[in-house]
């Protein structure tokens, strides 16, 4: 079946993970919020979604130190999805934590101008509170830029069937971009 959620408040996105949570066929909209916030380790799983989120960024990953969450890798894993960004932030924001996304045959609209952003905020320590950051797709266009400060680090694996197109912000020798070969495609000659 197919499951709607609506959620207005400043701080509530469609989905707020401090556990494992696993999404199919939902359809939701955020307007105070993020689509999705991942707390420490913890994990969300989408698959045939459609969300949207109005406020901050596309969906954050962090780890605030409140004691909800435990410290270890965040886990974000998006396929056959529909996740459209309006505002102004990155499609995936990460700050104070270690995290992993995966992203497959899915439409991402974002309105800012990042896909990516790994920087320290306002939570954990200040000089060891970086996101960092590791997104593999596969079968996926992404559009925006990765933006990346001096605490953080952002690996981007551009797989099988996927292309990349935006440029490298911030302090680039922290960001990675690695390029899979699909072996199946021959290449055609100029």
């Amino acid at each position: 079946g197919v499951s709607t959620v609506s959620a207005a408040g400043e701080g509530s996105p469609c989905i707020y993970s401090t556990g494992s949570i696993t999404a199919t066929g939902l359809t939701g909209t955020s307007t105070g919020s993020e689509i999705a916030v991942i707390e420490g380790f913890n994990s969300i799983t989408l698959d045939d979604c459609t969300l949207t989120g109005k406020q901050g960024n596309g969906v954050m990953l962090y780890q605030s130190g409140s004691g909800d969450a435990a410290n270890g890798t965040s886990t974000f894993a998006c396929a056959n999805s529909l996740l459209t960004s309006e505002a102004s932030g990155a499609m995936f924001y990460t700050t104070n934590t270690e995290c992993a996304v995966s992203v497959t045959n899915s439409t991402l609209n974002n309105s800012g101008a990042a896909l990516i952003e790994a920087a320290a905020d306002r939570w954990g320590t200040s000089g060891a509170n970086g996101g960092r950051i590791t997104l593999t797709a596969t079968s996926q266009p992404l559009v925006g830029d990765l933006a990346c400060d001096g605490v953080s680090s952002i690996v981007l694996n551009v797989g099988a069937g996927s292309t990349w197109t935006g440029q490298k912000t911030g302090t680039t020798a922290n960001i990675t971009v690695n390029y899979d070969t699909d072996p199946t495609v021959t290449p055609t000659a100029a």
